[in-house]
């Protein structure tokens, strides 16, 4: 074959060369990119899933029965997938309920894929029995018949994910599958019986010690709240009591008169948060700057490298991090200075669903110029007076206690707090020299967590590396 030469200002990456009797099944480029790039190199004899595996099909018992659906046999949609080992299941059939459907039982031991499912955009999840269980239409399962275990398999499928998700994944405008054929047809390496248990261990022990060094990091950050609400600002938040007697208030009209009528807001009046030692201020009194983005449609959307990120909800993590996992980029060219976020803004979620209403970030990015959606508004101190972060994480606390969610004005599926509503939020404002004390011992529980959440990452990371090289057969 000729040497073929792609323009030089063709993005490098963007472009590769396949041989047409190289073409296997699929044409299209996204497939054989993905193909040709997951190749695996190993001095180990490959044979497909299908040789080594039988596989079942599920199915769901008949909702309307609701008989059926109060029994003790477990069965799994996606949803309760978990990290290798799934000991249990939201939801119980009974014996009848799989008599008189398609449902199929599988025994301990098999291991279970997500076949129907929004998350296979992302990700391919496996999981593996721990007992006898029944499972949905939406999930395969796999029993092996040949030389390669079902917990190697899995492990396989956790190691080379981000590989074989575009190989066997078809992506469609609503809900993505897996192509059962290719799926079938998918080559797995043949290693030595105690070289799949060495692996199945290594990648099982890395688990676990991730898992419990994220534990501890949860463990740290959910303790700020109540760090900040007690230890600090003093508050004491009333026992729940949920019987009849305390599930009724009254208030007079007058005090009601001109503001919204519905329980909950009021609710939301007694909620304990307004008990600080501190004296409260409304935000519009201690802060200068109120502004929400503004909207952009698909149409108007851009590729990365023409344009700068639009911060929105998606943005916004529930520790209050901004995250950069699901980027929407807009041009540059037709906005002004005011579009632009400054370090140091507050980033408050306008718009969201009733329980995410209120979630907040901060901009600690310096040296990267940032927009943001019309469904967050932007809030600037005066930081002599108020340090952003403190006012973050008591936005946070408040979103936390379901402030916002008691407040906001619902709508079509959707939930809001606008500006001249959010200008009117009172919140505890203690010393500016307490308030920077408060947000170091803050910043350093989250750094303690960081450093946790890193060495998780890292410890799985170096075990991937470690099964790679067992595969490979280095």
């Amino acid at each position: 074959m000729s040497q073929f030469n792609t323009e030089a200002n063709i993005l490098n990456g963007r472009v590769f060369i396949v041989n047409r009797s190289e073409l296997v099944g699929r044409w299209d480029a996204y497939f054989n990119h993905a193909l040709k790039n997951s190749t695996l190199k190993t001095k180990y004899s490959m044979i497909s899933i299908s040789s080594a595996f039988k596989s079942y099909s599920g199915g769901t018992p008949s909702k309307a029965n609701l008989s059926y659906w109060d029994g003790d046999v477990p069965w799994v949609s996606p949803k309760d997938f978990k990290v290798l080992m799934l000991v249990d299941t939201e939801d119980h059939i009974t014996e009848e309920a799989i008599k008189n459907s398609s449902t199929t039982i599988v025994p301990e031991g098999c291991l279970l894929m997500v076949v129907r499912s929004g998350v296979l955009a992302h990700s391919i999840p496996v999981t593996i029995t721990t007992k006898r269980m029944a499972f949905n239409q939406d999930v395969k399962a796999f029993i092996a018949q040949a030389s390669i275990s079902t917990e190697f398999l899995a492990v396989y499928f956790q190691v080379y994910n981000e590989q074989l998700l575009p190989l066997i994944v078809k992506h469609s405008t609503t809900v993505q599958s897996i192509n059962t054929v290719q799926l079938n047809t998918l080559k797995i390496p043949v290693l030595p019986s105690h070289l799949q248990e060495k692996v199945v261990c290594l990648y099982l022990d890395a688990v676990t010690v991730k898992k419990q060094k994220e534990q501890q990091a949860r463990a740290l950050l959910a303790g700020i709240y109540a760090y900040l609400l007690v230890a600090e600002l003093g508050i004491t938040l009333p026992q729940q009591d949920n019987s009849l007697e305390k599930r009724i208030f009254t208030i007079q009209f007058k005090a009601a008169s001109g503001q919204r009528f519905d329980p909950i807001f009021f609710n939301a009046l007694d909620s304990g948060l307004f008990s600080s030692k501190y004296d409260y201020y409304k935000l519009n009194e201690i802060a200068h700057h109120f502004k929400s983005g503004f909207g952009v449609g698909r149409q108007d959307q851009v590729e990365e490298e023409h344009g700068i990120i639009q911060i929105r909800p998606t943005n916004i993590n529930a520790l209050g991090e901004l995250i950069f996992h699901k980027n929407v980029y807009v041009p540059i060219d037709n906005l002004n200075e005011n579009c632009f976020l400054n370090y140091g803004d507050v980033l408050f979620n306008n718009t969201n669903s009733q329980e995410l209403v209120g979630k907040t970030s901060l901009v600690d990015i310096e040296n990267q110029k940032l927009t943001y959606s019309n469904h967050i508004t932007v809030i600037r101190t005066n930081q002599n007076e108020l340090n952003p972060v403190y006012l973050q994480n008591v936005l946070n606390l408040y979103q936390k206690q379901k402030y916002f969610y008691s407040i906001c004005t619902n709508w079509n599926n959707q939930s809001g707090v606008g500006v001249e509503l959010l200008r009117s939020v009172k919140i505890p404002v203690p010393p500016i020299n307490k308030q920077n004390e408060i947000v170091e011992h803050i910043q350093d529980i989250r750094t303690q967590a960081k450093q946790l959440q890193a060495e998780a990452a890292q410890i799985l990371a170096d075990a991937k590396a470690e099964v790679e090289r067992l595969i490979l057969g280095d």
